[in-house]
């Protein structure tokens, strides 16, 4: 099952967006936790289709939500690098939109610094289209990999996504990465979202910094998409 965790503007507390997160349960084993059947899914191949699952129905309901309230609520999703080096993955991703009716905007694409760094050239090609029909590109976890900046101007990059690591050592004092990362992605022009936000110091931090936007347990824990619709119906994060 999929459950959606909100992203919120840390300028208007309102929320933007979610990010889609696979929850598996078993009737014996109760819920599993990712970091054991998504190596196994990777392993084995399932992923593939565990990912087309994913875009499907991710794709289908942003479009529900988009309808029912009137709003420009986007959806992220995690792509496994397996699923995009599929020959077939711009049809099946382009299939997927048109059988749910979404619009390329109201999906984002997050992906790791690895799978860019690598520089394979039909991956970044992939990439390039999807942003050109206005699905916009984040890079997860920014920060952990290589994080060569010399050429992120050149890819085709919407969104960095602070890391949790950095969100979570987030102090007064101690904030020097942070207000880099925060720094560069917007010379480039690339809007910057801050994940793990666990505490109101952190949140109030990341406000000061000029942060976009932001998701945590702070704000709001995932939720199936009907606790997300009665979200949609509040104000702002303080209505939460």
């Amino acid at each position: 099952m999929l459950y959606y965790q909100p992203k919120f503007c840390l300028k208007t507390n309102r929320i933007t967006g979610v990010e889609t997160l696979i929850r598996l349960y078993d009737e014996e084993l109760g819920f599993v936790p990712p970091d054991v059947f998504i190596p196994f899914a990777e392993e084995s191949n399932l992923i593939i289709d565990i990912g087309q699952w994913v875009l499907e129905e991710a794709t289908r309901q942003v479009k529900v939500w988009r309808d029912a309230f009137d709003t420009t609520i986007t959806v992220a999703i995690n792509m496994p690098s397996k699923q995009l080096i599929q020959p077939d993955f711009l049809t099946v991703f382009e299939q997927a939109l048109e059988k749910s009716g979404a619009s390329p905007d109201a999906i984002e694409i997050e992906i790791t610094e690895r799978m860019l760094i690598d520089e394979n050239a039909d991956v970044l090609m992939k990439l390039e289209h999807l942003q050109h029909i206005g699905v916009k590109i984040a890079i997860d976890d920014f920060g952990t990999g290589y994080s060569c900046l010399s050429y992120l101007q050149h890819l085709p990059v919407d969104v960095l996504k602070i890391d949790r690591c950095f969100t979570e050592a987030l102090k007064p004092g101690r904030q020097t990465i942070v207000s880099s990362t925060i720094e560069l992605g917007h010379s480039l022009q690339l809007h910057v979202v801050a994940e793990g936000i666990e505490t109101l110091e952190q949140l109030n931090l990341l406000k000061s910094l000029g942060c976009d936007v932001g998701q945590g347990y702070y704000l709001s824990r995932p939720q199936p998409a009907e606790e997300i619709a009665m979200l949609l119906t509040q104000v702002t994060m303080n209505d939460v």
